[in-house]
C-alpha cells in the first residue's frame, strides 16, 4: 500500500478548509435562516458557529494526535477498538460526500440548463470527469485550485458587505437590525441555528487530508481554527449586511438571497454573486471527491475494506482507485437517487459522527492537549441540535 505525500502548509490547509466551510451554503442558507429567526438570524449564526467550534476543537485535538485519512474511523479504533463502529463511521462519511456532491451537481446542472441548452446528463458527466481529473492530479494541485476558488468565495462575501455598507441609511438600518435581534425569541433563533449549522459543515473534510499536511502536530490545529474563526466572522458580518438592506421576510422569499442583496446595492449589470456562488458549488464537489476517496484509502490502511481501495498512484501520490470509484458512484447518484431525502438523512448522520468524535475525545482526554469540558459540552450541544431538528417535525 502506497503512502500519501505531505504537501500542505497551514495557510494552504486553512484556506482549503475555509473554502470547504463556506461552500455554497451561505449563498442560499441565509434566506432560510432569516425566515426562521428574523433579525435573530445574526445570533443563529453565532450559536451555530459556537457549536461547530467545539466540534472543531475536538477534531483538531484528535487529528493532531492521529493525522491520518479516514480520521473519524481511526479515532474510533484508537478510542474504543470497535472495528464495526469504525467501519460504520467511515462509510457514513463516504456516503455523505457522495450525496452532497450529487445534490451540488444537480443544482449546478439545473442552473446551466437555463443558460445553455445542454442536456443535463452530458453536463453532469463532463463536470465530474474534469473535477475527478483535478483530484487525481495531486493534492497540491487540487489545493491550489481550491484556494483560488476560496479567494473568490471570500471576495464575494466581502463585496456583499462592502456594497451594503455603502447603501443609504446603512448605519441606521444596521443599528435597528442589531437592536431587534436582541429582542428575538430564543426558540426561533435555535431553529435558525440548526439551518445555520450546515453553513459551517465542511471542517470535517479537513481531517481527512491531515495525512497530507506538513508538520501536522502544529499545522492541523492552526489551519482548522483559522478556517472556523474566519467563517464565523464572515457569516455574522454578511448577516448584518444583508438584513440591513432587505427585510428578513423578503430575504426568506428569495431563491438567491445574496444575489438579491447585491442587485439592490450595486449598479453592475452582471450576475457576479451568482457566478461566484457557482464556483463555490464547484469547490464543494471537488472537496467531497477528495474527502470520500481519502476515507476509503484510510479504511483500507486500517484493513476495514480491501487493499484495492488503498492503491496510490506512484506519480501523483493520490488514491486513484478510490477516487475513480467515488466519482462513478457520485455520477450514478446524481443521475438517479432521490437526493433531497438522502441529504436530510446525511445531515443526521454527520451529527451522529460529530457526537462520536466528542466521545472519542473524552475517552482519550488524558492523551490529548484539551480540557475534557470541551468535548463534553460539544456532545451536549450536538445532541441539542438533533433534538431541535426533531422538534421541527412536531
Amino acid at each position: 500500500m502506497g503512502k500519501l505525500k505531505r504537501n500542505l502548509g497551514w495557510k494552504t490547509y486553512g484556506l482549503f478548509g475555509l473554502g470547504n466551510i463556506i461552500g455554497a451554503g451561505i449563498y442560499v442558507l441565509i434566506g432560510e435562516v432569516a425566515g426562521e429567526a428574523g433579525n435573530g438570524a445574526i445570533w443563529s449564526f453565532v450559536a451555530a458557529g459556537l457549536v461547530a467550534g467545539f466540534t472543531v476543537i475536538s477534531y483538531s485535538a484528535l487529528s493532531t494526535k492521529f493525522p491520518l485519512s479516514a480520521a473519524e474511523a481511526v479515532f474510533v479504533l484508537r478510542s474504543f477498538s470497535n472495528r464495526s463502529l469504525a467501519l460504520l463511521v467511515g462509510l457514513t462519511l463516504t456516503f455523505a460526500g457522495i450525496v452532497s456532491s450529487g445534490v451540488l451537481l444537480n443544482g449546478f446542472a439545473n442552473y446551466f440548463s437555463e443558460l445553455i441548452d445542454i442536456p443535463k446528463v452530458i453536463f453532469i458527466v463532463s463536470a465530474l470527469v474534469i473535477l475527478s481529473a483535478i483530484a487525481i492530479k495531486g493534492i497540491k494541485e487540487t489545493a491550489k485550485f481550491a484556494v483560488f476558488i476560496t479567494i473568490l468565495e471570500v471576495a464575494g462575501l466581502a463585496i456583499i458587505i462592502l456594497t451594503s455598507s455603502l447603501s443609504p441609511d446603512f448605519i441606521a438600518n444596521a443599528n435597528n437590525v442589531i437592536s431587534n435581534s436582541l429582542e428575538a425569541s430564543v426558540l426561533p433563533i435555535l431553529f435558525g441555528s440548526f439551518l445555520a449549522f450546515y453553513a459551517f459543515i465542511g471542517f470535517e473534510d479537513m481531517v481527512n487530508v491531515a495525512e497530507e499536511v506538513k508538520d501536522p502536530k502544529k499545522n492541523v490545529r492552526r489551519g482548522m481554527l483559522f478556517a472556523m474563526v474566519s467563517a464565523m466572522v464572515l457569516y455574522v458580518l454578511v448577516a448584518v449586511a444583508a438584513l440591513s438592506v432587505i427585510p428578513a421576510n423578503q430575504l426568506a422569499e428569495s431563491d438567491a438571497p445574496l444575489a438579491a442583496v447585491f442587485n439592490k446595492t450595486s449598479n453592475i449589470d452582471f450576475p457576479l454573486i451568482t457566478v461566484i456562488g457557482l464556483f463555490a458549488i464547484v469547490n464543494g464537489i471537488i472537496a467531497q471527491i477528495i474527502m470520500a476517496s481519502r476515507v476509503l484509502y484510510g479504511l483500507s490502511r486500517e484493513k476495514l475494506v480491501p487493499g484495492w481501495f488503498g492503491k496510490v498512484n506512484q506519480k501523483t501520490k493520490t488514491p486513484i482507485n478510490s477516487t475513480i470509484l467515488v466519482s462513478v458512484i457520485m455520477l450514478a447518484g446524481a443521475l438517479s437517487l432521490p437526493l433531497v431525502t438522502l441529504a436530510s438523512m446525511t445531515s443526521l448522520g454527520l451529527l451522529f459522527i460529530f457526537s462520536v468524535v466528542h466521545a472519542c475525545c473524552l475517552k482519550l482526554r488524558k492523551h490529548l492537549n484539551i480540557s475534557p469540558a470541551i468535548p463534553a459540552i460539544g456532545l451536549i450541544l450536538n445532541a441539542g441540535i438533533i433534538l431541535v431538528q426533531i422538534l421541527q417535525y412536531f
